[in-house]
């Protein structure tokens, strides 16, 4: 039977970890970088970002190298998720990708403020409306990898 690899993508405050939590898909490993980071340092998550960035390598390796079914959540707004993306698939992984993105940027902003005030993670303005083209454009990119 074939190993899954299922991506969890979109800007942040679009509803990756959500839609994650509903569909629960039959994986041994959750990779989440702020689920990690909430490990790492509860008070202030943002300050364990690196270290958490570094122990969701260390976890896709490991899934990958041991052909273990894993899911991961990515912005989709840099060059290394393209890279795993197209590591599971070249490892044999189905590749599975739900992207989740909204109509506009001002959208995820206003979630994420939602979201820190009923005491989740917050993420700069700036940074979400960076991230928002840059992902859209990467979907294109990883398309290829995805069954």
């Amino acid at each position: 039977m074939q190993n899954k690899a299922i991506f969890y993508c979109g800007t942040n405050g679009s509803g990756k970890s959500t839609l994650r939590s509903f569909n629960q898909d039959p994986v041994q490993i959750v990779i989440d970088s702020d689920h990690i980071a909430m490990q790492i340092n509860p008070q202030n998550p943002r300050l364990a970002d690196i270290e958490a960035g570094r122990k969701a390598i260390e976890l896709f390796r490991f899934a990958i190298n041991q052909h273990i079914d894993f899911s991961m959540e990515s912005t989709l707004s840099g060059n290394s998720i393209i890279h795993r993306m197209k590591k599971a698939k070249e490892k044999g992984f189905y590749v599975h990708l739900n992207y989740i993105g909204v109509n506009s940027v001002e959208i995820n902003l206003a979630r994420v403020k939602a979201r820190v005030r009923s005491g989740g993670h917050f993420i700069a303005e700036d940074v979400i409306k960076n991230r928002y083209q840059i992902s859209l454009d990467n979907l294109f990119l990883v398309l290829p990898y995805c069954d």
